[in-house]
């Protein structure tokens, strides 16, 4: 970040969906992912999606869903991040 000519940095961020929980991002909701940040979401939570709310991760960012953690997009998208090895599962 640059702010009156001087820059400023800060470590990427971490999101953490605790065990259990549920996050709900309501229509037209936009979540990025940018600069290495991660989102982790424990076993038994979900992030849902509601109509129009994006999922937007670049390149050096992931998802990481803990066991039976539940990322509710619409399947095309989920593929697509899969694919591309922005979304993983871990046991």
């Amino acid at each position: 970040v640059h702010v009156k000519g001087v820059d400023y940095f800060a470590p990427p961020t971490r999101f953490t969906v605790s065990e259990g929980a549920r996050v709900q991002l309501e229509k037209g909701a936009k979540f990025r992912l940018v600069n290495g940040s991660v989102l982790h979401v424990l076993p038994d939570a979900e992030v849902l999606f509601g109509k129009g709310a994006k999922l937007d991760v670049d390149g050096s960012s992931r998802v990481v869903l803990h066991g039976s953690a539940k990322l509710d997009l619409p399947e095309g998208k989920l593929r697509k991040l899969r694919r591309k090895g922005l979304v993983v599962n871990v046991d």
